[in-house]
């Protein structure tokens, strides 16, 4: 018989697979390619071939092609698990989670021992916010391979989510024993520290899975956002740039998804890019639950019912700034007119914010057991007409739920300031300060104007407790500034202005919030190098919010940090009669400062630029007639301006609800 060279032997054809398979591992995925057309053009029915033809295809960003590959092959050998199991693969990274699903099971039902499948299964369900099922397939995969690294990392990442914290570390430390130097592991522990505030703990892993893998992007990102929180202002600067407009512009999705959003507002990004993270979340989010929206089916009529249906929904009904902002809002809604729903997200702590909500709501209903899909069908089975989303891309935000459109109309408001990307999101309550109307083209929600400040303010406990200068350890005789703002929000522009003005003014002193020791040990080596030792800067602890509502009473000057400004933290100085001088930055997030003192007619606390701050400060120092002005004027303005009236706040809001169900209507 003659061994024609038009006829791949199998085991020619065999080697020049595992050749492939060997070139493809290491990245070569030019040369695995060509031996993977090669064998095909000879023999086309070589159906794993194509599977793994296919996956490459996929990896070159021929995503549909790739998976026609794959779809082939498994018309010529259907019975075969990997086959679907690569075909999952596919799907889930074309965020076709559904579809990944039913590969993932098919693969399952055709070798149920396959721990890989499960693991991936459960990253699926995961995505459609099932935890309960994600979880067993994860325990289904441990069952199978106790040793199985990827599946404990898997598994502790979705007890942090749920806020399991003892879980979530188990199994990442079960992850490291099997493998020291694994990259991810050490990723996650570090996520795992940074939640927990042990900023020092989460720098430490980073850096270890850094090291292991020099160029991951995420691990980048996170290390950035650690130090910019313990302001660790040396190395901050050594990342800079991975945020480069050109590294930012050559970005894949992978990589822009791998930006927290929320994280993103305090990054050195211009609105624009923002937007684009935003907006990579988003897209993913939708296609998500794209199969659920269309299985949902829901459908509104124009607004009908007697009063109109407005439903809030957070993740911080609680003992949280938006909580704090927020509590008194509802009290002051009309009741003949409006119909109020508020749909809690977090868990129930019990605190005096938390009662306030539940007893000034009419309807207080706790989704936070609830899958995506059962949240959506329950606010619209409450026919509610205005959906409010206060959390979107913060902590316990669950973004899906608006996806699946339960409402006619959705508006964004509150948590997040930007744009969350999303078209299901239709509007966001804004105002023409941190938003002017030139802005709009960094975000896709359409503008909602406030008449005064788009932040609502709530009347706050205890604003006249008291405690002095000699209780809190500060000297009697100092100016003192003060910024109790996050350490992430100091950026080292700023803190090299406030050292200036220490070194100006001698007799002056900076008492800051600690975030960390390690923070504090940042900012007194960088003060040391700009000229000004360590008693003229004082630290202040987190303390129970009247403590901490008291300290401001013994300030002279509250000096508002410039990248991203203080909000919750600027209203708590205003309330208390506390001046504080900020200045009017570029976007959003440097102008809410701004918008407070507008709303509080306090024009003259706006500095124009860096210099005016200085000078500012420096004339506020010097002039305590001036200091005493600005203090009377501040605490006559709290009673007269609109800043802190909640009730016309509410007023307005209404106004705007009547128009959108009018317009809709």
């Amino acid at each position: 018989m003659n061994n024609h060279s038009d006829t791949t032997s199998p085991t020619d054809w065999q080697i020049q697979l595992d050749k492939a398979l060997e070139l493809h591992a290491e990245g070569k995925l030019d040369k695995a390619k060509k031996i993977y057309e090669n064998i095909l053009d000879k023999d086309p029915k070589q159906s794993l071939a194509l599977v793994f033809y296919g996956v490459l295809l996929h990896e070159q960003n021929h995503s549909d092609l790739g998976l026609q590959q794959v779809d082939n092959a498994i018309a010529m050998n259907g019975e075969h698990p990997g086959y679907h199991y690569n075909r999952g693969l596919i799907l889930k990274e074309m965020g076709r989670y559904c579809d990944a699903i039913a590969s993932y099971q098919r693969c399952i039902e055709l070798n149920p021992n396959f721990p890989p499948a499960f693991n991936n299964l459960g990253n699926c369900w995961k995505k459609q916010g099932e935890f309960e099922t994600a979880i067993e397939c994860y325990r289904q995969a441990l069952t199978l391979d106790e040793r199985f690294i990827e599946a404990h990392i898997n598994m502790g990442l979705l007890y942090a989510e749920l806020s399991q914290h003892d879980a979530a570390r188990r199994h990442y430390h079960d992850a490291l024993s099997l493998s020291p130097n694994c990259a991810a592991a050490h990723e996650a522990l570090g996520k795992y520290y940074s939640d927990l505030q042990d900023h020092e703990k989460a720098i430490e892993h980073f850096k270890i899975a850094l090291s292991i893998e020099p160029n991951h992007f995420a691990i980048q990102v996170s290390l950035f956002s650690c130090y910019q929180k313990v302001c660790d202002w040396d190395e901050l600067e050594a990342l800079l740039p991975v945020f480069s407009h050109k590294a930012f512009s050559a970005m894949s999705k992978q990589q822009l998804l791998s930006i927290d959003p929320f994280e993103a507002l305090a990054l050195p990004l211009t609105a624009a890019q923002q937007l684009k993270v935003a907006k990579a979340h988003a897209d993913d989010i939708k296609a998500n639950m794209q199969p659920f929206k269309l299985q949902s089916d829901f459908s509104f009529s124009p607004c009908q019912t007697e009063r109109i249906r407005v439903g809030y929904l957070s993740a911080d009904f609680c003992n949280h700034t938006v909580g704090h902002l927020i509590h008194n809002l509802f009290r002051y809604h009309n009741r003949n007119e409006f119909e109020i729903f508020a749909y809690a997200m977090g868990k129930d702590d019990q605190s005096f914010y938390r009662k306030t909500i539940n007893r000034d709501c009419e309807h207080f209903i706790d989704l936070s057991q609830l899958s995506y899909q059962a949240c959506a069908k329950k606010i619209y089975q409450d026919n509610i007409q205005i959906l409010i989303d206060l959390t979107t891309y913060t902590k316990g935000g669950r973004l899906p739920i608006m996806a699946l459109r339960p409402a006619p109309i959705q508006i964004q408001y509150l948590g997040f300031l930007g744009s969350t990307g999303a078209d299901f999101i239709d509007y966001v309550i804004t105002d023409q300060i941190i938003t002017p109307p030139e802005s709009q083209a960094d975000y896709t929600e359409k503008f909602i104007y406030m008449p005064d400040c788009y932040q609502v303010n709530s009347q706050q406990l205890d604003v006249n407790q008291t405690t002095t200068r000699q209780e809190q350890g500060l000297p009697d005789n100092a100016f003192i500034f003060a910024s109790f703002n996050n350490n992430y929000k100091i950026d080292l522009a700023v803190f090299k202005v406030w050292m200036n003005l220490l070194l100006t003014r001698t007799q002056s002193i900076l008492w800051i919030l600690a975030d960390s020791n390690l923070s504090r040990k940042n900012i007194l080596n960088t003060a040391k190098r700009n000229g000004v030792s360590s008693d003229r800067i004082y630290f202040a602890n987190k303390v129970p919010r009247a403590e901490h509502l008291a300290r401001h009473h013994v300030v002279d000057l509250y000096l508002d940090t410039l990248n991203v400004n203080a909000r919750t933290s600027a209203s708590d100085a205003l309330l208390t009669g506390l001046p504080i001088l900020t200045c009017l930055g570029k976007i959003c997030g440097n102008r809410v400062g701004a918008s407070l003192l507008t709303a509080l007619g306090l024009p003259e606390l706006i500095a124009k630029n860096i210099d005016d701050y200085i000078a500012k400060a420096l004339y506020y120092v010097d002039t305590p007639q001036a200091l005493r002005d600005i203090n009377n004027k501040l605490a006559n303005h709290i009673k007269t301006h609109p800043l802190f009236d909640t009730k016309r706040f509410v007023y307005h809001l209404e106004r705007h609800y009547r128009a959108l169900c009018t317009k809709q209507t």
